[in-house]
């Protein structure tokens, strides 16, 4: 689990391509903690432990999503409340 004193970022798409590199570039600052986000765990965790093996300052973990499903998103929102009760949204990114 992430300190709670760190920022919550969920980034969706993070199993490749931009969203994998923000999740890593994100998860170089020790302020944040990153949700990982895929719509397969077997794409994800290839995806986490490509992050995980930078050693980067911030934490990661895996959450498994696929956005093309209400009861999926559904899961995952209220898997993210129980566990963290918030996510960093764009009014708090500072410009």
């Amino acid at each position: 689990m992430a300190d709670s004193n760190k920022i919550i970022t969920l980034i969706t798409g993070a199993s490749s391509g931009i969203g994998l590199e923000l999740a890593a570039q994100l998860a170089a600052d020790s302020n944040n903690h990153v949700l990982l986000c895929s719509r397969t765990l077997e794409k994800g965790e290839k995806a986490l432990q490509e992050v995980l093996s930078r050693k980067l300052e911030g934490t990661v973990e895996l959450l498994q999503v696929d956005v093309a499903s209400e009861d999926s998103i559904n899961a995952a929102a209220k898997n993210v409340e129980e566990k963290y009760g918030r996510l960093v949204t764009p009014d708090h990114i500072s410009q």
